[in-house]
């Protein structure tokens, strides 16, 4: 007497077969792929220091002052900002740039009262201490008071 074998086939009892267990090998290696690329990004986007924004000192009406900062994560933003109503928020300073210091032609009037804010590419932010526009005989980059 002959048993024929009555079992269904391999796919059907929900073994997958060579091709299926290949394509679901590569996708899970590309999906850790992935991930692994992911997680590397955000390693390298975290920064190394914290982000820190200089106070400059003899800041002078219509000098020329450098304005430095450290740490964060490229690109940087800095912008000039004072508690008085009258002048505009956050005049921007540098947006975009990958240096840590820029020049600034102080078109302030001696004896008001600013601070500096830093925001970098990984949304960090730092604030300079308070600082005093120091006078000077120049008043050429001052608006005219016609």
């Amino acid at each position: 007497m002959h048993i024929k074998d009555c079992r269904p086939p391999s796919s059907a009892l929900g073994t997958p077969s060579s091709s299926t267990m290949t394509r679901a090998l590569f996708n899970v290696r590309t999906v850790l792929l992935i991930a692994s690329i992911g997680t590397n990004a955000r390693a390298q986007a975290q920064p190394s220091e914290p982000l820190v924004i200089d106070t400059p000192s003899n800041v002078t009406q219509c000098g020329v002052t450098n304005v430095t900062w450290s740490g964060g994560i490229p690109p940087y933003t800095i912008l000039l900002n004072s508690l008085d109503a009258n002048m505009p928020a956050g005049a921007n300073l540098a947006a975009g740039t990958f240096n840590t210091s820029i020049p600034w032609t102080v078109a302030e009037p001696a004896g008001q009262g600013l601070f500096l804010l830093a925001f970098d590419f990984g949304v960090s932010s730092a604030i300079s201490k308070r600082f005093v526009v120091q006078s000077s005989d120049d008043t050429s980059c001052l608006p005219s008071s016609e």
